[in-house]
């Protein structure tokens, strides 16, 4: 996802967004508040602030462009195996 970022910022796509959706900034401050990343329980404790807020869906992307497929699957399984029980209540 790192290289996505670079390539849509040296295309300068970032021109046109205001200050806060700007992506020529550093890659964690993209990240920040616009992703959940990490480890089974830390996504599972992002998941629940969100749930605090009284969100019910989310939109769960595990495939990039240029990930092979298999790497998708095993994001997706361990998803469904690791965080979403920890999620439902």
């Amino acid at each position: 996802m790192e290289w996505l970022h670079r390539d849509c910022a040296a295309l300068g796509h970032n021109l046109a967004l205001p200050e806060p959706d700007r992506i020529d900034v550093p890659f964690e401050q993209v990240l920040e508040g616009r992703f959940i990343l990490g480890s089974p329980d830390e996504c599972a404790t992002e998941v629940a602030k969100y749930q605090e807020l009284g969100v019910e869906e989310l939109i769960l992307r595990c495939q990039w462009p240029g990930m092979p497929g298999e790497e998708a699957l095993r994001a997706l399984q361990l998803f469904g195996r690791e965080v979403l029980p920890k999620c439902v209540a």
